[in-house]
């Protein structure tokens, strides 16, 4: 069983939402500096727990989920400040509900586990928000603007529209992708009713995307099927609001991110901030990572994050892929985010 296997990439693309968002006074960020330490000591611990649960046999899955547990009663055991109490709280509800799925998958019973899976990767979505909310807070600062003149912007090369491309619009944005590739559209209505939908046609491409609680504030899903693992090779489009119509000044928004994004793991090859995409301001970050593919095999994947700021909101397009087709996928995906289109 695979239950969660996507964490860092859940990280990954809250992360944003929160670095722009932050409002949790820098006090409670102050006084809970060692609180947050711990909890980091005990989360990493988690998480390879729950990597090796994922790669057990049912018979052989009791002494994890014994760790599993002893690892939620350290978390209960923290001294949290009153401010911070309620990420302890929904990081022991996600630890609750995801020992519970295991337990479930030992007994056999896959329907239920399932089930508390998708209800834990919901937990752990709220969880980690506020965690990162907690943790940098208004502190989270950018480097400081340069004196040199900013650089022209440049177009990514490429031709947005190529031949055997279809062009997929909803009422938020366009974007154009091979037609080869497996999209769900989401207009952010009954989610619970879209995600079965798209199960029932698409169960394995579902089981990646986890449930209906992971499309909350995803605009696009999208998923290569030419033969290449879907779980590595596939892409997910966001948006946040940046808070002034006047847009961001992408250098300093780039600076201010990618240190965060080593300190989860993230591996940040390159950067690229004068960029323009659908006539605004944009952004790439290439960076690599670890992951657990459907094999159950743990690789490295390589993913590319466009940033678009269009008026108050910022776009953006995480793009996941497999390194061995980075020569062949990365021309398609920068074909792709050319031809993102803000509505």
């Amino acid at each position: 069983m695979s239950q969660l296997s996507h964490t860092r990439l859940v990280l990954m693309s809250l992360l944003l939402a929160t670095l722009l968002a932050a409002c949790t006074p820098v006090s409670c960020s102050k006084q809970s500096k060692d609180f947050i330490t711990k909890m980091e000591a005990l989360f990493d611990d988690w998480d390879d727990s729950t990597n090796l649960a994922s790669h057990t046999a049912r018979i052989a899955l009791s002494p994890v989920i014994a760790q599993m547990q002893s690892i939620r009663r350290q978390v209960n055991d923290l001294k949290a400040p009153q401010c911070a109490k309620h990420v302890q709280d929904e990081l022991m509800a996600y630890m609750d509900k995801s020992i519970e799925s295991y337990t479930a998958f030992m007994d056999n019973d896959s329907g239920k586990a399932d089930r508390l899976a998708q209800e834990a990767a919901g937990l752990f979505e709220k969880f980690i928000k506020d965690f990162m909310e907690l943790k940098y807070g208004n502190d989270v600062t950018a480097p400081p603007k340069p004196n040199a003149p900013p650089l022209p912007p440049t177009t990514i090369p490429g031709t947005p529209t190529p031949e055997g491309w279809t062009r997929h619009e909803t009422p938020r944005l366009i974007l154009w992708l091979p037609a080869t590739w497996t999209t769900l559209e989401v207009d952010q209505g009954d989610l619970n009713e879209l995600f079965a939908e798209f199960q029932a046609h698409n169960p394995d491409l579902a089981g990646i995307i986890g449930g209906p609680e992971s499309l909350q504030g995803v605009y696009l899903w999208a998923f290569d099927n030419t033969g290449a693992d879907p779980t590595i090779n596939n892409l997910n489009i966001r948006r946040t609001e940046l808070g002034s119509s006047q847009g961001a000044d992408m250098a300093l928004l780039v600076g201010s991110i990618v240190g965060q994004y080593r300190q989860l793991g993230f591996d940040v090859e390159e950067t690229l901030a004068n960029l323009n995409i659908g006539g605004f301001p944009a952004a790439r970050i290439a960076y690599s990572f670890a992951m657990t593919n459907s094999a159950g095999q743990a690789i490295t994947a390589k993913g590319y994050q466009y940033l678009v700021a269009a008026g108050a909101n910022l776009w953006i397009l995480s793009y996941t892929l497999d390194p061995a087709l980075a020569t062949t996928v990365l021309p398609v995906i920068e074909q792709s985010a050319q031809s993102f289109q803000a509505k």
